[in-house]
């Protein structure tokens, strides 16, 4: 599943007044909505995804296995009449519920069973990764459920050697593995809203800079398609 967020470029009020000019005017906008789309994407992955743990805040997410950040990958644009479109696009199932409205909160049942396992730090491993499910014994050893004093379900469990000599054999006593949660809110941290703020000023700047390029070129009372020397 593909989500994402589009930006768009409007060069009509330049092609209004530099009609003779449209193979460039919308091979210069191309590149402003391109040049546009890429910056978005960096901005997502470099400043919108922070180092596990500690990254997940309102704003921002922590990147834990690194697919949905690597995912986030800049849209090839398009002309549809006088715009140019782009932007990204999240190419996971996940995106629709961490990219979204602010305010938006998803609502997540468990597809089998009563409950959700959510892991615990002593499940995951450096990156916040589960290590495994809590029905892999290979990983985790037997285990059992027992309420916390909070009235929280939780699964105990050991976790095992996997590699070498010692793979089967328990690791330390037993800890709090998984908690059991009958659903779970995860709120939309990732805004389009946003996204369109930090941009827009980017391709306002990139079009203004093609009128002005046509502007003060000896070029612009006869045109023509070429593209060199305006920006």
């Amino acid at each position: 599943m593909a989500d994402g967020i589009t930006i768009e470029g409007n060069f009509q009020e330049v092609l209004a007044r530099f009609g003779g000019a449209k193979a460039y005017i919308v091979g210069a906008t191309k590149k402003v909505v391109s040049a546009a789309s890429i910056k978005l994407q960096r901005h997502i992955r470099q400043d919108l995804f922070q180092p596990y743990p500690g990254g997940t805040t309102a704003t921002t997410l922590s990147t834990r296995s690194g697919i949905l950040k690597k995912s986030v990958k800049p849209i090839l644009s398009t002309v549809e009449g006088t715009e140019v479109k782009g932007g990204v696009t999240i190419g996971t199932k996940y995106s629709p519920v961490h990219f979204g409205k602010r305010g938006q909160v998803t609502h997540i049942t468990p597809k089998r069973g009563k409950f959700l396992a959510i892991p615990l730090p002593d499940a995951m491993n450096g990156q916040g990764v589960a290590k495994g499910g809590p029905r892999d014994e290979a990983i985790f050893g037997e285990t059992f459920v027992a309420k916390s004093k909070k009235g929280n379900l939780i699964i105990f469990g050991k976790t095992l050697y996997v590699k070498g000599k010692k793979a089967g054999q328990a690791k330390g006593q037993l800890k709090p593995l998984f908690v059991l949660k009958s659903s779970v809110d995860i709120p939309a941290r990732i805004h389009s809203k946003d996204l369109r703020e930090y941009i827009i000023p980017h391709i306002t700047e990139g079009l203004q800079a093609i009128k002005a390029g046509l502007e003060n070129s000896s070029l612009s009372d006869n045109f023509g398609t070429g593209t060199d020397g305006i920006i």
